[in-house]
């Protein structure tokens, strides 16, 4: 006779086994559309390469950088002195390419953005206000410079733009502080533009001490190409709402 324990583990794994195959499947399909098919026409073609992402992506941390839209302050010729400023009208109607790329994403785990009103204002419009996975604003993820339009509106004001986000700032503020990450000025500030490479130190080694492996980041120009290419003499520069994905082993 069978005991209880048995059941209990052979439950456990029938229950692994369900969960593994449907998300093969899921996988499979998101390499059928990518190949213009529809996900129920799917190959074995499709299904080995879902097998071999699975394999990848269980020893690979994949986050995926994303510029915030067009802001107000982008458009030509540029003024810097905007404080903390919106989307401009081109920059919402950027959403939807970033829409279409982030549907042949396997997998999204984990969202952070930076705390900045046109960041906050892209993440809504990307993710429709509803978040499929826990959503974390993080102040190391601001941008680099201290012109009045990369300094930050304080989370009072931020709650009174984003009511949906109530919760999420409170986090925020239990977690970071509500002034420190505003001190751009003091050079002994982690978030002086002098200490940009501890920063960014920091903050990736956070990202990749955490358990989730497919993570979305929403950012700014300067503070992307730092985080990707430090002082290397790189002339790429992130467009307004292009996404790059970078894969770190584990």
């Amino acid at each position: 006779m069978t005991n209880t324990r048995e059941v209990t583990d052979m439950k456990s794994i029938n229950d692994y086994c369900q969960q593994t195959t449907k998300e093969l499947l899921e996988l499979a399909q998101t390499f059928a559309r990518k190949s213009r098919r529809p996900p129920t026409k799917l190959t074995c073609d499709d299904l080995i390469n879902a097998l071999e992402f699975e394999l990848i992506m269980t020893t690979k941390k994949c986050i995926y950088y994303m510029r915030h839209f067009e802001a107000l302050h982008n458009i030509p010729p540029c003024n810097f002195r905007i404080p903390d400023p919106e989307l401009s009208p081109n920059g919402r109607t950027q959403a939807f390419a970033a829409i279409e790329a982030i549907k042949n994403m396997p997998s999204i785990d984990l969202i952070v953005c930076s705390p900045f009103t046109r960041t906050l204002e892209t993440s809504l419009l990307v993710f429709k206000n509803q978040y499929s996975a826990p959503f974390i604003i993080h102040p190391d993820l601001q941008e680099v410079c201290t012109e009045p339009c990369d300094i930050g509106s304080s989370v009072d004001q931020l709650k009174i733009k984003f009511p949906s986000l109530s919760n999420e700032l409170d986090m925020f503020t239990q977690t970071f502080g509500d002034t420190e990450w505003l001190d751009k000025m003091n050079p002994d500030n982690i978030y002086s533009p002098t200490r940009i490479k501890e920063r960014v130190k920091r903050l990736l080694d956070w990202l990749l001490n955490r358990a989730e492996k497919h993570i979305f980041i929403i950012s700014h120009g300067l503070m992307l190409k730092e985080f990707l290419y430090g002082d290397k003499d790189h002339k790429y520069s992130f467009k307004n709402g292009e996404i790059r994905t970078v894969e770190y082993a584990c």
